[in-house]
């Protein structure tokens, strides 16, 4: 499968895994959307994100004809009845065209049932819970409704920066509560970066079936979280042990397909390395420039970064520039992990001039917005034009209401030099010096 000429709609896009996998395949296929059931402002102003109630069959037929999609991901939550239908109409849609996949997210609570050892592929799934049997009778429906084109994800505990595991516990440490943890209870992990690489391999390479995404080895449940408390720095922190297991309870979807390349394997290591991860900077292209065109015309941030750019196709001239040589423009994206969220820019580049550039940056992704993201960006962006262009001084144009853009700045050594005044809006200029750094 090639993924850039497929399109991808994502079931469950408002959640953590699903948010994640939306920004991480954007630049990789040539469409993708996403559902949300939650009615915050970010989904609702993004065109790519539908409503779908799933309660109502007549939504997902509308969602399913918004387009002819080659690619149906589902992390759907909610009532287990109402997904189980809900699953059987993707299957139908799938079922249409040979070349359609439907990819579901499953979980090793289909093995809670025999917590004796780790479990592989290979392994019957046997689940005690509502919620793994659940799971159990989606993944034989898929199974026999779809055969090879249907795709089983079993993932164990989800783990990265800032995931709704990690914000509970730094809301238990902020209100002084304990964590609470079970004893004698031993868990594999897997963070989305390593969910999103062994979902494009996976389809790339045309691989079938069902797939454990975890890592190779495991970890007591109390254990791995004394770990990454203390890794991440989270604070002082108490304990309160909900349960301990009279014997090991193990509870691990292990992964055994050869097809898998020894690369793409991980350790509970490498996940929390991963989890420290914050801010990259990466070339641009022009699958970047086609995405940061249509996120920036969200009318709140043209409001703060106007643009004198007002197509598409002039925006991917305006990058060509930029590529040839002696270019007066250099550009990178901001990614925060995989996930693709941003642009940062020097243009007007004049080693003789004074300023010798001017700076400009945009995180298009709200979800990521007071997070310290921009702050970091700008100064690995700095530090970059420092080392390659010998830049010794920068300006800096915005609005005097954009108050995060000017905490940004000046965080990064920026100093008010003027204020301007056009149209009877007020605008600041700053001002960066080298020696700053």
């Amino acid at each position: 499968m090639h993924m850039k000429e497929k399109s991808v709609l994502i079931f469950g896009a408002s959640g953590y895994i699903g948010g994640y996998l939306k920004g991480f395949l954007e630049t990789r296929c040539k469409y993708v959307a996403g559902t949300f059931c939650s009615r915050s402002i970010e989904n609702a102003a993004d065109e790519d994100m539908f409503f779908y109630d799933l309660q109502k069959e007549q939504s997902l037929q509308a969602i399913l004809e918004q387009r002819d999609w080659d690619v149906l991901v589902s992390c759907l939550r909610g009532d287990f009845q109402q997904q189980i239908k809900a699953h059987q109409r993707m299957a139908e849609y799938v079922k249409r065209d040979a070349d359609k996949k439907l990819i579901f997210f499953s979980t090793a609570n289909v093995f809670d049932g025999v917590p004796e050892c780790g479990h592989y592929e290979e392994d019957t799934p046997k689940s005690v819970s509502t919620y793994g049997t659940y799971k159990i009778a989606c993944e034989k429906m898929i199974q026999e409704e779809l055969g090879t084109q249907g795709i089983i994800l079993r993932i164990p505990e989800v783990w990265g920066e800032n995931c709704p595991r990690i914000l509970q516990i730094k809301a238990n440490i902020q209100k002084q509560e304990p964590v609470p943890v079970y004893k004698n209870y031993c868990l594999n992990y897997v963070t989305p970066g390593r969910i999103g690489a062994w979902l494009v391999y996976m389809l790339e390479h045309d691989l079938q079936g069902i797939f454990h995404v975890g890592t190779k080895d495991m970890e007591d449940y109390a254990e791995f979280r004394r770990t990454v408390i203390n890794k991440n720095q989270l604070g002082k922190v108490s304990y309160t042990v909900l349960g301990e297991c009279p014997t090991k309870q193990i509870q691990a979807v292990l992964p055994g397909r050869r097809e898998i390349p020894e690369e793409l394997q991980f350790h509970i290591e490498d996940v929390l390395v991963e989890m420290q991860k914050h801010v990259s900077l990466k070339e641009r292209t022009r699958d970047h420039v086609k995405i940061y065109f249509q996120k920036t015309q969200d009318k709140e941030i043209k409001r703060m970064l106007p643009s004198v750019v007002k197509t598409e196709e002039e925006a991917l001239q305006a990058f060509e520039e930029t590529q040839k040589s002696g270019a007066s423009s250099y550009g990178q994206t901001i990614y925060h992990g995989e996930t693709y969220i941003g642009d940062i820019w020097c243009y007007n580049i004049d080693m003789e001039a004074s300023p010798n550039g001017m700076l400009s940056y945009c995180i298009f992704d709200k979800t990521f917005w007071n997070k310290g993201i921009a702050t970091e960006a700008v100064d690995l962006f700095l530090k970059e034009l420092k080392r390659n262009y010998q830049m010794k001084k920068l300006g800096a144009f915005l609005y005097a209401s954009n108050a995060a853009s000017r905490r940004v700045l000046e965080k990064n050594g920026f100093v008010k030099a003027e204020t301007i005044v056009e149209d009877g809006i007020e605008s600041f200029y700053y001002e960066w010096k080298s020696n700053c750094l």
